[in-house]
């Protein structure tokens, strides 16, 4: 194939930017030389010269507006980049990219991985999360969400793409289904209906408000006796990957902690320690009678066939966690001191497990009806100054 520079009307001539070559067969062909020091054909010929020349002249103004995008990298499709962008991401943990290794095989590379980067708009977008919302729940949906908006937000930075086309209003949040945390009474019945070696943890786990990775990774050496006091520390969290456990730092640093134990759970500790966990400093507080980690499945059996006993079918183990929350926040806990005991780093994410319980509201609601009265009498409502 043979060609020469053109100005335009197929005459020779010299041109400031690009070239554009006329074929054997009469048509166009355009290239010029890429910010990336290589040089770019257009993905088609052209049947007028003027038409070469307008390809030309928008791909120079992109180029000088700085939005100018690699037609190489747009061309690759959204399945070879994801998977490279995972493989080279060495800061996620374990668990993380086991997460992401599902999302992408399961949700994302069915629909989105044979398409082109390029290719990929917000219509295309919305169309695959109604998909996701026929066949998947919601915290798979927004997980999944969140991830595609990751990684193209990376090809934005590899100036693969220009734009984002994950522009759904709300498409990365869980929406949390109001779930009603146990009572105190509900907690000791579960507690008495497993078996003796799992007592403490049913109790601790509502207390505390610890996550279940926490609670499985806490050793003998975890607690600090002070007298009548008891101190927790929590500094790793065993993971459940696949029904097996993973031990690695916590979720965040915000969840490296130390917390006071209520006093009525230092006798039951104590007695658990002697009980079921070994001397060593780094013995599991928390197994099985074969001294390993209670699997995941069994667990939610375990607490499954417990709840059933107080008519609350409907609990899983982490409500146990909303439970220590709400416990807390009743309590008294501003926002700040709910985070830190919950191991939380954004005020957002403590506020999920702050529900109003029907009988603190009526205990507000009772306290309102006593300053009305004493207002009443005195004809002025008291405040208690602090």
């Amino acid at each position: 194939m043979t060609g020469r520079n053109t100005n335009g009307d197929g005459a020779p001539g010299r041109r400031s930017f690009g070239q554009i070559r006329r074929l054997r067969s009469g048509r166009y062909q355009a290239s010029y030389p890429g910010p990336d020091g290589l040089r770019k054909r257009a993905d088609t010929t052209f049947t007028r010269a003027e038409a070469a020349e307008s390809w030309l002249a928008r791909q120079r103004a992109s180029i000088e507006a700085g939005t100018w995008r690699s037609p190489d990298r747009a061309a690759e499709s959204f399945g070879d980049y994801a998977t490279r962008w995972l493989s080279t991401r060495t800061d996620l943990k374990q668990s993380t990219a086991v997460l992401y290794q599902g999302l992408l095989r399961r949700h994302l590379l069915p629909t989105l991985g044979e398409m082109c980067l390029k290719d990929i708009t917000p219509t295309i977008i919305r169309i695959w999360q109604t998909h996701l919302a026929r066949t998947t729940g919601p915290t798979a949906r927004a997980q999944s969400y969140r991830l595609v908006r990751t990684i193209l937000n990376d090809a934005i930075r590899d100036e693969a793409i220009v734009a984002n086309p994950c522009t759904i209003r709300g498409g990365g949040t869980t929406h949390h289904r109001e779930r009603t945390p146990a009572t105190i009474d509900e907690v000791a019945g579960i507690a008495n209906a497993v078996l003796p070696r799992y007592h403490f943890l049913i109790h601790l786990a509502a207390w505390s408000g610890l996550r279940r990775g926490e609670l499985f990774d806490l050793r003998r050496g975890s607690f600090e006796f002070q007298g009548d006091r008891v101190l927790v520390t929590i500094t790793s969290a065993a993971v459940a990957i696949n029904n097996k456990y993973v031990v690695g730092t916590t979720k965040s640093t915000a969840s490296r902690r130390t917390i006071h134990l209520p006093s009525h759970l230092v006798e039951p500790l104590k007695k658990h320690l002697a009980e079921f966990v070994d001397e060593d400093d780094d013995a599991l507080v928390f197994t099985t009678r074969h001294g390993t980690r209670v699997a995941s499945s069994n667990l939610s059996q375990m607490l499954h066939r417990a709840a059933r006993h107080v008519g609350r079918d409907d609990l899983r183990f982490h409500d146990l966690r909303h439970t220590g929350a709400t416990i807390t926040a009743q309590a008294g806990a501003t926002a700040k001191e709910l985070m830190n005991r919950l191991g939380h780093s954004s005020p957002r994410a403590a506020l999920i497990y702050q529900h109003a319980a029907e009988d603190r509201d009526w205990a507000i609601a009772e306290a309102l009806g006593e300053a009305a009265a004493a207002a009443k009498n005195t004809g002025s409502i008291p405040l208690q100054r602090k």
